[in-house]
Order: C-alpha cells, then structure tokens, then sequence
C-alpha cells in the first residue's frame, strides 16, 4: 500500500467510525448520480462519460478537479474514529439552554449529521441543479484522482449512487500520458494535488495508479462499483454489466471519434526499457491482479 491507497482508506475508516458513534441520516434514495472513477490520466473515462451521457443524464467532466473539492469534502470524514470527536462536544448531547457564553464552548460543535446533511445540499446546488437548468434530470461526472475511498463518501451522500471504477493497463496510460504532455506543452506534466504533486516521474505515474486501482479493488464491492478494465470496453459484456446497475449505454460512442486529445503531427512516445521498469516496480501485484504484465506495445 501506499500513501494514495492509505489516503482513500482513511477516508472509508473515518466514515465507518462516524456511522458506528452517530445517527447519520440516509437520503430517500431518489437521486442517482453515476460516477466514473479512473486510476489516474489516459484510462479512457472521457469515452465512458460519452457511452453514460443521454438525453436526459449529464456527465460533468472533472469539474474544477484541481480545486479537490470532492477528495477534500471526503477528507473531512478522514479523522473521525473511536475516540474523536468526543462527543461532550457535539451540541446532541450537550445541554444548549442558558447562557452558553458564561461556559466553555472552545470545542462546540454542529452533530455530524449536519455535515453530512451540508455537503449533500453542497453537492446538489453544484451538480445537479445546474443539470436541472439545462434539462437534464439525471446527472453524473468523471474524475481521475479519485478513488475507492471518495467513492465510500459519494455513497454516504447518495445511497443509490452508481460507480463505474475504470483501470488501464499502467504501462499503456503512462505512455499516452507521455505523449499527452510532451506534444501539448505541459511537459513538466498535470499535477495529483494543485500546486506540489506534479507528476513528471514513471515512478511517481505509477504510484499514483497503484494507490486508486487498489483501493477501487478492496472498496469496490461496498459500493457495488463496476470494476472495468479500459481494455474491455468494446466487449458486449461491459454494456451488461454497466446495465445491471442501472446504467444505460448510449451506443455507437465506440464507433464515434469526437475531436481528439492530440494535435496534427504529434509526436508518439514509446517506453523506454527503463520506464517499463519503473512502472513495474512501483505497480507490481496490483497490476498483475488486473492481468496487466508490461506495455501491450514494445
């Protein structure tokens, strides 16, 4: 494991300890985001976003991602546990009446079921109201940083939520990543976490795959998250497992190209054999569980 998987398990701990201490309020279940979770760039989750995308479910496409607003507000669930907060301090079990200013308020809080209850109202006015404006009843969104952990929090808010956890042979989406930035002038490559965590490294590539794809493979199930491998997209299979969610696909996005994530006269890059081993080291078993050995390409 690593810092990547460790952050989205801290995640799914801290919610777990919540849930065991406190009355959390659980929606109706009559909204039914559907989110599309990649292990890092070049995984193919903009082709998916298209197949999930219909006359009336709109597919946000990683919306203001460097802002971190959905790994930050999963985040506030990370330090919850046995012991914290204590709950002298949560205003359901403290007696309110009275002059409050004349006791010790320091630590005075709001019950965790009003966080709960401010980030779903957080996450309806940015998602899916502006979704209702345009027509769209149903609505959904892509991420690439984001993992089983997020996808824990994202059921807290919406228990009838669906997830679609989307993984790509490493060798193959570092390559493309390569290429990405190399011919579209971001060669010091796109950040994890805005402003420091830029990735420029196969290691620091990999790491970053290894962290979501792991906790995509141990959180899945808790979430009943489709776990799709990019290389299976075309498969009859995939649209029936997409389906048994709940999920409609829209056909003929396969078929369809729609401008390109490349300009004219790109330049294609191919790992080196030092990359390849790079990538190895860092994704080792993970990888291999997902039938993943090396680039499909030499």
């Amino acid at each position: 494991m690593n810092q990547y998987a460790e952050a989205e398990d801290r995640i799914v701990f801290g919610i777990d300890a919540a849930r065991r201490r406190f009355e959390l309020p659980v929606d109706n279940g009559m909204v039914r985001p559907a989110f599309i979770l990649s292990a890092g760039w070049r995984s193919g989750s903009t082709l998916v976003q298209r197949m999930l995308t219909s006359e009336n479910r709109l597919m946000w496409g990683e919306p203001f991602a460097q802002s971190a607003i959905l790994r930050n507000a999963g985040a506030a669930w990370a330090p919850f546990s046995d012991e914290w907060p204590d709950r002298r301090h949560v205003v359901s079990n403290v007696d309110a009446s009275g002059d409050l200013a004349a006791r010790w308020i320091a630590n005075f809080y709001p019950d965790p079921a009003d966080l709960l209850l401010a980030q779903r109202a957080y996450l309806d006015a940015l998602f899916a109201a502006p979704a209702a404006n345009l027509g769209y009843s149903l609505w959904g969104l892509k991420g690439v940083r984001l993992g089983g952990g997020v996808a824990h929090f994202l059921q807290l808010v919406y228990s009838e939520a669906r997830f679609v956890f989307l993984v790509r042979n490493p060798y193959d989406a570092y390559c493309s990543y390569l290429t990405k930035i190399t011919n579209g002038g971001n060669r010091l490559g796109w950040h994890y976490n805005w402003p420091d965590d830029r990735v420029a490294s196969p290691e620091h590539f990999g790491r970053i795959w290894r962290g979501l794809a792991d906790s995509m493979q141990r959180h899945g199930s808790r979430v009943r998250a489709q776990v799709i491998r990019y290389e299976d997209l075309s498969k009859p299979e995939t649209t029936t497992r997409l389906e048994q969610i709940g999920l409609s696909v829209v056909q003929g996005q396969l078929e369809q190209k729609i401008g390109s994530s490349y300009s004219d006269g790109y330049r294609e890059r191919m790992l080196s054999a030092h990359e390849v081993q790079a990538v190895r080291s860092v994704t080792g078993a993970v990888a291999e569980d997902f039938a993943y050995f090396g680039p499909s390409r030499s």
